[in-house]
Order: structure tokens, then C-alpha cells, then sequence
């Protein structure tokens, strides 16, 4: 296994959050999962449970529905403070497009450290195109067109069928025959919901229009926060997992043996790596 960490400080100006967690009667340390939109609490597989002793585990999707209309408002963060041990998380794991979900917890003082696997930074980073691997955008984009074709097909079942097939041609070369069993069959289980995004980034495309973004990104905001952040991406997207660590005021960047973006199961053992340095941090 190869793990490559840098670290990155933020100083200057901006508003700094304090977070305070109360930790009297905690046994271990805590910790809160949000998965990438479009999947659900299994898709992080065995990696929960493989901490073991490490930590206090909350799926939070077992609990609440995942809050993409509302995205980070109060009812969210009224739920995971119900759910948080002391009502404060040591850590909170988030993939994708979750990684303003977990943003907002940390920035409302209800976790202490914060781990993204590939997050989704809510608008472009320019800095984050440079020194990428030679790859052709095109080829890399092919896999998606059985997911634009199953926007015209009336049978939900086949439908289905479409983006399955879509998501073995793309993590097929790279997961075990397991894991990839279980990405398609939960991102089967969220069709209906991923070809509504597609229908919303197709038409703004056909517009001439950018992917809509929330505002303000939380990219933009992560440096109010004095927490440690640790970054988990492929090698794909090191240089997006660099520009996040920067704007931390205290990050770091792992950069996984992966070449998509569920890089916790293309690479379990840096995932867990880096999910129990975290957790030690609070122990």
C-alpha cells in the first residue's frame, strides 16, 4: 500500500469557528458517516464495522433521510445533534457531493475533526487542473452515455438495467467482483433520483448553462473552521484533493491507490488508515 500525505496551513484573515465538544462519559471517540449522493449507508461496505474498538459509529442514513433538497439546514443539524454521543462527533466521514453536509456539521461546532473521501468542492478549482495524469476527457466520459440514453426510456426496469450497466463499464476494471456487486446494486436502487440530476445537468448543458452550484461553496468557507482535515482522493484528483487541504487551516491530503471516486473501496486499507488517525486524535 502506498500513502502519501502532505500537509497544508491555512493563516491569514477570516472568521474562525471555534468548536467545543463536550466529551465527559464518552468511552471512544465518535463518528459520523454521510454517503455521496445517489447511494446510501451500504455503500461504505465493511468499513464501518472494520474500526471496531476505534469509535462510536453512526450510519446516518440509518437514522434520517439524507437532506439533498433541503441540503444543511436545521433540521439536519437538529438531527445529528440528537444523534451525536454528547452532541458532538469526533469526526465526521463524508463522500461527494456529502462533503458540504459534513462541512456544516463541523462549522456548527458538532464535530471535531472532519474526513472527505473525493469531495465535491460546490464550484470549479482551477488550481486543481494542474499536474493532472495524461487522460483523454472524452474516453472518460463514455461511460456515462447509457445514463443520458435512460433518460428517454419508459420502462423502469429497464432504465435500471441502463445505469447498471453504466457503472460496471466504469468501476469495473478497478473493484473487486463484491464491491462492485454491491456499487450496482445500490446505485440500482437509486435510479429514479440519479436520472433526475442527469435530466437537471443535461438540459443546463443543451442551455450552454453551467451545473447549477450552491451558494456560497463551502470550499470557500472551510477555513473558518480549527479543526483537522484530512482529504482521501484518487490519484485522478490529487491536485483537487490539494487545493481543499490548503484552504484548512490545519489539512492534509492522502492520496488513495485508486482510480475512481468510491476510493474507500477501491482502497480500503488508506480509507481506514486515515478514519482511524482521525479518530485517535480524540482518543
Amino acid at each position: 500500500m502506498k500513502l502519501a500525505l502532505m500537509e497544508f496551513g491555512l493563516g491569514g484573515a477570516g472568521a474562525l469557528v471555534r468548536v467545543s465538544c463536550e466529551t465527559q462519559g464518552m468511552t471512544w471517540p465518535s463518528i459520523l458517516f454521510l454517503p455521496e449522493h445517489h447511494y446510501d449507508y451500504r455503500i461504505w461496505d465493511d468499513i464501518p464495522a472494520s474500526l471496531g474498538g476505534n469509535g462510536q459509529v453512526v450510519l446516518y442514513d440509518q437514522h434520517e433521510p439524507m437532506p439533498w433538497a433541503e441540503l444543511a439546514g436545521p433540521v439536519f443539524l437538529g438531527a445529528v445533534r440528537r444523534l451525536a454521543p454528547d452532541q458532538c462527533f469526533d469526526v465526521v466521514a463524508a463522500a461527494g457531493e456529502a462533503a458540504r453536509l459534513a462541512f456544516s456539521v463541523a462549522s456548527a461546532g458538532l464535530a471535531k475533526g472532519v474526513v472527505f473521501f473525493q469531495p465535491n468542492p460546490d464550484r470549479h478549482l482551477e488550481e486543481a487542473m494542474v499536474d493532472l495524469p495524461a487522460y483523454d476527457p472524452l474516453e472518460a466520459a463514455g461511460w456515462i452515455a447509457p445514463v443520458l440514453e435512460a433518460l428517454h426510456e419508459p420502462d423502469p426496469a429497464r432504465r435500471r438495467e441502463m445505469v447498471v450497466e453504466a457503472w460496471r463499464d466504469r468501476y469495473g476494471p478497478h473493484l473487486a467482483a463484491g464491491d462492485l456487486e454491491l456499487a450496482c446494486q445500490v446505485i440500482g436502487d437509486h435510479t429514479e433520483e440519479l436520472l433526475a440530476t442527469a435530466k437537471d445537468v443535461a438540459a443546463n448543458a443543451e442551455a450552454g448553462e453551467d451545473m447549477s452550484w450552491p451558494s456560497p461553496p463551502w470550499i470557500d468557507r472551510l477555513g473558518e473552521i480549527d479543526i483537522p482535515v484530512t482529504v482521501v482522493v484518487s490519484k485522478l484528483a490529487l491536485g483537487m484533493g490539494r487545493a481543499v487541504a490548503r484552504r484548512a487551516r490545519e489539512g492534509q491530503v492522502i492520496e488513495a491507490q485508486a482510480h475512481t471516486d468510491l476510493v474507500w473501496l477501491e482502497d480500503r486499507a488508506t480509507a481506514v488508515t486515515a478514519l482511524r488517525h482521525m479518530l485517535d486524535r480524540h482518543s
